[in-house]
């Protein structure tokens, strides 16, 4: 007496690079299926202190979607594009380093978002160091209460002496260099002059208000006396303009 064989379900493949496209979002699957791919162009992009990093650079892309999911909106070839130019730059996209982050942004023309890479005030000190220039940078928030005196002319000077254990509202910012040729130099900016700056140049200036609300360049409050608090975020975009100016 013989049986009718049993029904089962052809096995689910995986996704592979094949049936994931490269300019539509896909979810974290999609892009490790793309990655083997990816890889190779990381690779061969990567300065030679971070030869066999590809990977890892990878991985830290695939942590920040996690974290920011935004980011799986974007196209994939813009998020590894990231992810390439991080490496030609010799910097770590995410983490506690802080060199270098992605952000989404919508290509009107095309119709779609797509990540861009933004490099932090520290990522932008290794590249001063690695020039060969700089012998030291030194960013910094100027507090409320703090001794701070700027000094322009044929003899510029700054002064700054912290009141210990500050923590009054930031009310100034800036970044000293000491030259490898024994010379040495400084930017300054006032938190109006950091929101005089965003308001004028930030590439988010004109974004709609719920891209703003993710841009650290937003990251403020105005209390009812009209007295501006500013977050670790908008520090830290006003801190990497002076680093760049």
């Amino acid at each position: 007496m013989s049986t009718a064989p049993v029904a089962t379900k052809p096995p689910v493949k995986p996704p592979t690079a094949a049936i994931v496209a490269w300019d539509k979002p896909t979810d974290k699957a999609g892009l490790e299926a793309l990655a083997p791919a990816a890889l190779k162009q990381v690779e061969r992009g990567l300065p030679r202190f971070l030869l066999g990093q590809g990977d890892r650079m990878i991985r830290c892309m695939l942590t920040e979607c996690a974290k920011s999911p935004a980011l799986y909106d974007c196209t994939p070839i813009s998020l590894f594009s990231c992810v390439i130019q991080a490496g030609q730059l010799g910097l770590t996209i995410g983490g506690p380093q802080g060199e270098a982050y992605m952000l989404p942004f919508g290509n009107t023309k095309k119709g779609t978002k797509e990540a861009t890479l933004v490099i932090g005030y520290k990522g932008f000190i290794q590249l001063a160091h690695r020039s060969g220039q700089v012998r030291r940078m030194t960013p910094i928030s100027v507090k409320q209460g703090d001794v701070f005196e700027v000094r322009r002319g044929l003899k510029q000077d700054l002064i700054h002496v912290p009141l210990r254990g500050n923590t009054n509202r930031v009310t100034d910012y800036y970044v000293a260099v000491e030259l490898q040729n024994g010379g040495s130099d400084f930017e300054t900016f006032t938190v109006e002059e950091a929101i005089d700056f965003r308001d004028k140049y930030s590439t988010t200036r004109n974004a709609p208000p719920y891209v703003q609300s993710k841009s650290p360049w937003y990251d403020l409050t105005t209390s009812k006396e009209g007295i501006i608090h500013t977050g670790l975020g908008f520090d830290a975009m006003a801190l990497k303009t002076l680093i760049r100016k």
